[in-house]
């Protein structure tokens, strides 16, 4: 098995945000994950049959199965009187895998028959790709159109077993502690004791299924590029980067220029890179420097900003700025000194609202007011928003990119509003900078203008040279409206 190494209170408003979403609209019918050309990949549509699955149950929209790697489609359908069921379900070239599916599908079954003498049983399930011998399975169980449960499993085809979590991370790495971090503020709850073994991965996310206490189910989605040198990549990595005579964790630590970026092998060496392709016809930026991004959240802040722009004139660093509103309304006076000395300015939101989580017109409004504010007084427009928590969806990249507009996250996070310990702070941080970083930091907290000037000043004695977001992006990817930016070499 190989394992990728790798997250206005006006109309007008209202109506530019509703183009976006109309723009960037999803189809209703739900769908696998369609793979990558070159798979031999097939699609197939069954329309569900007027007379099953009727009684409370609305017709349900067709089921479209796109399949690859010789994975077919199986299909049950019962009745029995007011009772009835309709089941789909993978055929992999693996019969040791099929049995498990089936097991569980019959399984499901037999269970709804023995507790409904009425009503519908519907089972469908999504495919994640991984390659030709590594593939997940998501099934969704409705009875009477309600989710009943939601089961994902991952499976290698080559040895025929399905796979645990553990096995996609290194040996002694606590994935359980980090996604009970991760899952916590977003969805306020955590995998259960056998919460961890329901996921699903593919070549770019790792996907966890969490059973809610009210019986609703959560998905917890986390890039694997999070998880840096603790994804079990070392096979993927020697046989698909450059640096081959490295280990992946070896590529992690010493930030190996090309670590994360599949080899083409018609591309010349150095050049520019996008979504993992070499952009064919750009000058190739071959200089040997490594550049790296600090930004810092939730600002201005009238006691520590200040400061930490002090650090950054003391050893010629330049850095972003993310804003709320209504604090860069009360500081205008520190966003001008950010502006003024070279530093980017970026929107963070009015008030530190969830974007993905609020109204089409609560985000207008979060996004342009913000926007406003800053560009009164920088007198230049915004064209970099990061989410509070990272979190967006298609109605806040539409947006975005209606307001020419990048969204920034970032690939090194020290938690340093968890962690008040300057040092460790900036520990993390050293111990994983590389060339193309994106460092995220909270400018609210004593510790952090502590762990910033260290950041700053030991990063700089390693001939790192620090640049605002904007110029990083444009020297590897280049920027560009709507695109997600996690580190300074790519964009989704």
């Amino acid at each position: 098995m190989r394992i990728l190494k790798k997250a206005v209170g006006t109309m007008l408003a209202a109506l530019v945000l509703a183009a976006a979403v109309m723009l960037g609209a999803a189809s209703p019918v739900r769908a696998a994950q369609e793979p990558a050309q070159g798979r031999d990949a097939f699609e197939y549509m069954s329309k569900l049959d007027s007379g099953v699955l009727t009684g409370s149950q609305s017709q349900p929209d067709a089921f479209v199965f796109r399949g690859a790697y010789g994975i077919t489609l199986g299909e049950i359908k019962e009745q029995d009187g007011n009772r009835a069921v309709q089941a789909f379900y993978p055929q992999t070239p693996s019969a040791s895998v099929n049995d498990i599916i089936k097991n569980y599908i019959t399984g499901q079954i037999s269970s709804f028959n023995s507790l409904h003498s009425e009503g519908a049983l519907d089972i469908r399930f999504d495919s994640h790709y991984y390659d030709a011998n590594t593939v997940s399975f998501v099934f969704r169980a409705k009875v009477n159109g309600e989710t009943a449960e939601v089961r994902a499993m991952a499976f290698d085809l080559t040895g025929g077993a399905r796979l645990e979590l553990a096995q996609l991370f290194s040996v002694g790495y606590d994935y359980g502690g980090e996604l009970s971090y991760r899952a916590l503020p977003k969805l306020g709850v955590t995998p259960g004791a056998d919460g961890y073994n329901n996921f699903a991965f593919d070549e770019e996310n790792l996907y966890i299924y969490i059973d809610k206490a009210d019986g609703g189910h959560a998905e917890l989605i986390t890039p694997i590029w999070e998880f840096g040198g603790n994804w079990a990549a070392a096979e993927y990595a020697a046989k698909h980067y450059r640096s081959v005579l490295w280990s992946a964790d070896e590529l992690y630590q010493n930030g190996a220029d090309d670590a994360y970026y599949p080899v083409d092998a018609s591309a010349p060496p150095g050049g520019k890179w996008e979504a993992g392709r070499f952009l064919e016809g750009v000058t190739p930026v071959l200089d040997n420097k490594k550049y790296i991004a600090i930004t810092f959240d939730d600002g201005p802040d009238r006691l520590r900003t200040e400061k930490i722009l002090d650090a950054m004139i003391e050893y010629n660093a330049k850095g972003t700025f993310f804003l709320q509103g209504h604090r860069a309304a009360a500081m205008p006076d520190i966003v001008a000194r950010i502006h003024n000395e070279g530093h980017s300015v970026g929107n963070h939101s009015y008030n530190h609202k969830q974007l993905n989580a609020i109204s089409d017109e609560a985000l207008a409004f979060q996004v342009l007011e913000t926007n406003k504010i800053i560009e009164k007084i920088t007198g230049e427009p915004v064209t970099l928003l990061r989410p509070p928590y990272g979190e967006s969806n298609d109605k806040v990249v539409n947006l975005a990119k209606s307001l020419n507009m990048s969204i920034i996250n970032w690939d090194i996070d020290p938690r340093d509003w968890t962690n008040y310990n300057a040092q460790a702070v900036a520990s993390h941080v050293i111990e994983r900078a590389q060339d193309g970083s994106i460092i995220i930091l909270h400018d609210n907290y004593d510790t952090t203008v502590e762990a910033a000037a260290i950041i700053i000043k030991e990063l700089t004695a390693r001939d790192f040279i620090f640049v605002t977001v904007g110029e990083l992006i444009e020297m590897n990817a280049g920027m560009k409206p709507g695109m997600v930016y996690r580190n300074g070499k790519s964009g989704n």
